[in-house]
C-alpha cells in the first residue's frame, strides 16, 4: 500500500513536466536584445533558415587519407 501514494507523485509530476514543456513551445522566438547584438543579428529569423546544412565550397582534387 505504500507504493500507491509514490504512484500519485510520479504521476502528478509527469503530467507537470508535459505542462511545462506545452507552454514553452507555444512562445514565440525572439533575439535576445542588449549586448550581444551584432549588425547581423537584426537579419536572423526563425523562417528565414539554411535550407539543408552548407557543404564546402572547394575540393581537393588528389585527397589522400
Amino acid at each position: 500500500m505504500k507504493k500507491f501514494p509514490a504512484i500519485i507523485a510520479v504521476a502528478i509530476g509527469l503530467l507537470g513536466n508535459v505542462a511545462a514543456c506545452k507552454t514553452e513551445a507555444v512562445t514565440d522566438w525572439k533575439p535576445v536584445g542588449g549586448r550581444i547584438m551584432t549588425r547581423w543579428a537584426a537579419e536572423v529569423k526563425p523562417d528565414l533558415v539554411l535550407p539543408e546544412y552548407p557543404r564546402p565550397q572547394m575540393v581537393r582534387e588528389e585527397w589522400l587519407n
